[in-house]
């Protein structure tokens, strides 16, 4: 990996991921369709992704989708999505208010002596009001369902800041693909301050968001004889819309999330863990 990419970090990622095909032996091959992020909020450790990801058109949460990590032991953890909420009572996803935010959140109790994972600390939180156009990213996934046999891997992509809106998202300019949605994004580090346009101190990377989908664009084919539409194309855009660490940090701070941390202080559930 580049230098300047921290070695721990693939180790905040997570694949969600469905059964692929099942061979002569009854062995199961499963196969990343999204990506998840593991970070602490106060001394509990929570998972994010696109909410698409875990729920499906109906609002239901999804009974086919597995989530995966590496063990220390070596080779793969795996267990269905419901199994996250075994957790403690109450336990569940959590979304934004405005459901247009493609975000999800739940509480995620890692092993730490058993599963090869790191969280992302609070700290390490870039605010939406210091991303800046230009900017350049990167980010973690698993695009097209490509991942290691015997290893969760991420790949590593890079793009730059497009186009930030008015409602906490941006745009960036980036190949993204199926499976990169949940992806999380990063600040490259630079010494480059696009606000000022001068050099300055090294900006250390920090995560500014979750990677929603790819902005498609339709090329509609015309009848030469008839002038009618015969065929539509869809494409991808080049461009992908990211949720920002912000709408993160408003589901956390959320009352229902709040009612479910104090929930799970009573039961005894809440104990740092080293990141």
């Amino acid at each position: 990996m580049s230098h300047w990419l921290p070695q721990q970090w693939p180790k905040t990622v997570v694949s969600f991921e469905t059964k692929a095909d099942q061979d002569a032996n009854g062995n199961v091959r499963y196969q990343p369709i999204g990506t998840g992020f593991v970070f602490a909020y106060k001394d509990l450790n929570c998972l994010a992704t696109a909410k698409h990801v875990v729920v499906d058109e109906e609002g239901n949460e999804r009974k086919d989708v597995y989530v995966a990590h590496n063990l220390k032991k070596g080779g793969i953890g795996i267990a269905p999505l419901p199994e996250l909420k075994k957790f403690a009572a109450g336990v569940r996803w959590h979304f934004h208010s405005n459901p247009g935010v493609d975000l999800a959140v739940i509480p995620f109790p890692y092993n730490r002596d058993e599963d090869d994972l790191l969280r992302c600390g609070q700290d390490l939180f870039e605010n939406f009001e210091n991303v800046v156009e230009g900017d350049e990213v990167f980010f973690l996934g698993f695009p097209l369902g490509i991942r290691l046999e015997s290893k969760v891997t991420p790949l590593v992509r890079g793009g730059i800041v497009s186009l930030k809106r008015e409602d906490s998202t941006f745009l960036i300019d980036a190949s993204v693909s199926v499976g990169n949605s949940g992806s999380p994004v990063f600040l490259k580090p630079s010494i480059y301050d696009f606000k000022t346009g001068a050099l300055g101190s090294l900006r250390p990377p920090k995560f500014v968001g979750i990677i929603s989908n790819y902005l498609s664009y339709v090329d509609v084919a015309v009848s030469v004889q008839t002038r009618r539409p015969r065929v539509t194309f869809e494409e991808n855009s080049g461009l992908a819309t990211v949720f920002s660490a912000d709408l993160i940090n408003a589901i956390c701070d959320g009352p229902d999330f709040q009612n479910t941390i104090e929930s799970l202080a009573r039961e005894g559930k809440l104990s740092p863990r080293p990141s």
